[in-house]
């Protein structure tokens, strides 16, 4: 005798389908939360290849430049590349006062120059080097919104 079949074996029961429901959702959820994570993370890489990028090519302006002039010749005249940088305040100039010799010249002190863009602010600060008075650190900071993005250093030698 065939065995019988009861009406709840015809499909699937509304248990089962609120489960599975609440399982894909699960996975969704998990799936979209992921995607945003990962959006943000690209967003953020974005600005800081970005800031790199701007301060290398503040860098190479500055690599240029310093083979056509002296480097008290750029600070005193404020000659390209520096045009568009402001002149620090004397509390500037204080704060970033470095003392390598007991000579006072050009090279006793650091020199820090700021400028403003519409994406980012800059501050470069050429530094003495010590050892040797024709040889300069030269830092490019790179900040968006008052967050520092990037920085550069290079030591160069002037002409």
């Amino acid at each position: 005798m065939p065995a019988l079949k009861s009406q709840n074996e015809k499909g699937f029961t509304l248990i089962e389908v609120i489960a599975s429901i609440l399982l894909i959702t699960i996975i969704l959820i998990s799936l979209f939360s992921l995607l945003v994570q990962s959006n943000k993370t690209t967003n953020s890489s974005k600005n800081i290849v970005d800031a790199t990028y701007v301060a290398q090519v503040e860098m190479e302006k500055i690599f240029s430049e310093r083979k056509v002039s002296t480097l008290s010749d750029v600070v005193a005249n404020r000659s390209s590349p520096w045009l568009d940088y402001s002149v620090p305040t004397a509390a500037d100039k204080t704060a970033a006062s470095q003392s390598c010799s007991p000579s006072v010249d050009f090279f006793s002190s650091s020199h820090t120059f700021e400028k403003t863009d519409a994406d980012f602010s800059y501050k470069l600060t050429i530094k003495p080097h010590c050892k040797d008075k024709n040889l300069a650190n030269v830092i490019v900071e790179v900040y968006e919104e008052s967050t520092l993005k990037s920085v550069m250093e290079n030591i160069y030698t002037w002409k």
